[in-house]
């Protein structure tokens, strides 16, 4: 486990922005924000509606990583309170998205955002307004805006969930700022249905805090006839005076960050909702001191692990809205709580042993090789400790590939595929070396000879004492042919480790099929799975490979030994 000064460190070396470039960019954010918002009321409807801009997410937060230049921009329309009222929708899935159902429909500001025929506020036409607001100001501005000083900045748009305006300062260096507008309402929250109003007060009266505002957010990309309900200012205020919960969560998104694949799915959103969970469960300011931040993360962590193995984490606000449904894919899940459970922070050359992984794969697979990495910061291969920190790929190939060809295509591969530059890769005749996501990653091909599997036999796990794996060998190998045994031994005890920890209470005959197909999958072909009658002394090997509860498994096979000249 890191130590306090260990925390610290990585803290200030990929959390804390670079302050000098940050005052750089609000110099030059906020200006064109306020020359575009000028120029975008110039449009009636957006004119006639725009109140003002409620400054929100992580940058406002104060829980943004390193130099990321996004910064959340609400544009508050200003509809009188008294002319809708908010009700909940029966049986809806997206319970957080709300009708904003229409009261009083001659007030001119409510016509502006409803739909013909329509008896509600319509998130269609609010982004519509100011979507439409925003490209004539554009088009006015030719998109560029000249700042005080003669500084021109590039002006562009995109869109997703919000309308993102991208900054592009043209003598400033290579990034770019992006703005994230969303069209709102703003209203107190007497007007929540009672049912939620009562739950917010209880969530408040826990955290001794007392806002008696929220937002209607609206997103049709999501619901086109409700508007989101959030309460950004109960979390501010619900994470305000507790510094160790947000470094917590500020060294847990830059982790993601770093570690990159399948931890990449898990958003800052949710990682925030796991903090809060936390929060409710210990409000006190003291509990938060910087001094406890070693265990507040190793608790933040172990929270979003948790919330991963069970694929359960409620939404504080909406109870039953259950956010981790947002990860679509399952596999997702279990690889980030499999790591957060086998790691106990990002691998450093301080806290980590090098890990040496094998693989029987073709260079045309190298484009995956960032969740390759993804998947060993949690192997179970022992590590070799006379090697340096890191991980170390063992790349077996057949004869009929050439090394030199391999390690180009390797750094192709990385080049393309990981902002690694050129100048960061180490080559060698007979090896690569390189950083990925702050891990030392080695990659070194193997080419004197090959272990060619066939005709696998597999038992039903059974009974037995002796718990740790062990090797039958019936054929005469050479020391170096018996090591790649071994290290077969290794990767197929990782994958039914790995098998179980997925599949609790697996019955035997499941974790045979499933070990069968993933043993498929790294050989890359449909293996002769011979017939569980025959003998396992007749094939050339068997891996005794211990399970859970005192019990194994036998794999057998017969092989064949390559040479290369």
């Amino acid at each position: 486990m890191e130590t306090a000064s260990d925390l610290k460190e990585r803290f200030n070396d990929t959390v804390v922005p670079d302050r000098e470039r940050e005052k750089i960019v609000n110099s030059i954010m906020h200006p064109c924000r306020e020359i575009i918002t000028n120029e975008m009321k110039k449009d009636e409807a957006f004119g006639t509606l725009f109140q003002e801009i409620h400054f929100s997410g992580s940058y406002f937060d104060k829980l943004a990583v390193g130099n990321q230049y996004d910064f959340d921009l609400n544009m508050i329309f200003n509809v009188p309170e008294n002319a809708y009222e908010i009700i909940e929708v029966p049986e809806a899935e997206d319970v957080n998205f709300l009708k904003f159902k229409v009261l009083e429909n001659n007030d001119p500001k409510v016509k502006l955002v409803m739909e013909d025929g329509e008896d509600h506020i319509s998130s269609v036409k609010m982004r519509e307004i100011l979507k439409t607001a925003l490209d004539r100001a554009l088009t006015r501005l030719q998109n560029k805006v000249t700042l005080e000083g003669g500084e021109k900045v590039l002006v562009t748009r995109t869109e997703g969930l919000a309308v993102t305006v991208c900054l592009k300062p043209v003598n400033e260096g290579d990034y770019s700022i992006d703005l994230d507008l969303v069209a709102v309402l703003r209203f107190p929250i007497t007007k929540l249905p009672s049912t939620l109003r009562q739950h917010l007060s209880r969530i408040q009266g826990r955290l001794n805090t007392s806002v008696d505002e929220c937002l209607g957010v609206a997103l049709p990309l999501v619901q086109e006839e409700r508007l989101e309900v959030d309460f950004p200012q109960v979390t501010r205020d619900m994470m305000s005076n507790k510094p160790a919960l947000k470094m917590a969560i500020r060294l847990l998104k830059a982790e993601r960050n770093d570690i990159g694949g399948p931890f990449k799915k898990v958003k800052s959103f949710m990682i925030k909702m796991v903090a809060l969970h936390c929060v409710m469960d210990k409000p006190e300011p003291e509990f938060w001191e910087e001094k406890y931040l070693v265990d507040r993360y190793q608790e933040l962590r172990n929270r979003l692990q948790q919330s991963l193995e069970t694929d359960m984490l409620t939404d504080i606000f909406f109870p039953s809205l259950n956010i981790m449904n947002r990860i679509k894919v399952p596999q997702v899940k279990s690889d980030v709580a499999r790591y957060l459970d086998k790691s106990l922070g990002p691998p450093t050359a301080k806290q980590q042993d090098p890990i040496i992984q094998f693989l029987s794969c073709s260079p045309e697979q190298v484009t995956r090789c960032h969740n390759i990495v993804f998947r060993l910061l949690h192997s179970c291969t022992p590590p070799r400790r006379t090697m340096k920190a890191g991980i170390y790929l063992v790349l077996f190939f057949n004869k009929d590939m050439d090394v030199e060809d391999i390690l180009n295509t390797w750094t192709d591969a990385l080049l393309k595929n990981t902002g690694i530059l050129n100048s960061e890769i180490e080559k060698s005749p007979s090896s690569l070396h390189f950083t990925l996501n702050g891990v030392p990653i080695g990659l070194l091909p193997i080419i004197p000879f090959g272990l060619v599997p066939r005709r696998f036999l597999v038992s039903v796990p059974c009974e037995n004492k002796d718990s740790s794996p062990n090797l039958e060998v019936r054929k005469i190998v050479s020391k170096e042919q018996r090591r790649m045994l071994e290290a077969t031994l290794r990767l197929y005890t990782g994958a039914l480790e790995g098998i179980e920890a997925e599949n609790p209470g697996i019955t035997g005959t499941d974790l045979r099929a499933k070990f069968e197909k993933v043993v498929d999958e790294v050989v890359e072909n449909s293996l002769s799975w011979v017939s569980s009658i025959e003998k396992h002394e007749d094939r050339d090997v068997t891996l005794n490979i211990s399970l859970k509860g005192n019990s194994s498994m036998r794999v057998s096979f017969d092989f064949d030994i390559v040479q290369y000249m």
